[in-house]
């Protein structure tokens, strides 16, 4: 997907600069069929020679990341699953308040219904908290900042990949090969 297709036309490559690669952060599954909010949205890690970039394109907005490639030190994959316990508190809370909808409501049926529909809410929150997905990120170091990006569980190997391409580009740009020895030229004495 090149830049300009999704409204980046005045992020330009350097003089000199090539794409090694790119990552596309926002994978659609196969077969779906396209929006046009989503056929205009996008989000990629781009790598040349020289630069790391991260675009991103929504329907009103754009956004762009640019890091050079010199400066990247560290490149860090983490899952991360929700660590609080914000969704077992409330749905402790939700059991609090239908017993006591239950017991201090003086309504024949109702009471029982609210109850009833507030426990659920609890059950809900709870089991949302317990079965919650975790999320993949992954943060790029440079210097004293880093990029961290959101990355979707199918992109997982493409994610490796991307960075065994960045470290070995990186390799490449900061220890270039030297250029092979010109042949020898032999002199011969004369007689």
């Amino acid at each position: 997907m090149a830049l300009e297709e999704i409204g980046f036309a005045e992020v330009r490559l350097m003089d000199g600069e090539q794409v090694a690669t790119t990552l596309d952060l926002k994978k659609k599954p196969k077969g779906s069929k396209e929006s046009k909010e989503a056929a205009t949205s996008a989000e990629l890690l781009v790598l040349t020679n020289r630069r790391v970039m991260h675009v991103r394109a929504a329907s009103k907005s754009r956004e762009s990341v640019l890091v050079s490639l010199a400066d990247v030190v560290a490149f860090e994959v983490a899952d991360h699953r929700p660590n609080s316990f914000g969704g077992y508190v409330w749905g402790a809370v939700a059991f609090i308040v239908a017993i006591a909808v239950w017991r201090v409501w003086n309504v024949d049926v109702l009471d029982v219904v609210a109850a009833v529909i507030i426990a659920a809410m609890g059950i809900y929150l709870i089991v949302d908290q317990m079965f919650a997905p975790s999320s993949l990120q992954a943060t790029i170091r440079a210097g004293s900042s880093q990029l961290q990006v959101a990355v979707d569980h199918d992109a997982a190997e493409s994610v490796y990949a991307f960075a065994n391409k960045l470290f070995e580009t990186r390799g490449e740009m900061l220890h270039p090969k030297p250029p092979a020895p010109a042949a020898p030229v032999i002199v011969f004495a004369p007689r």
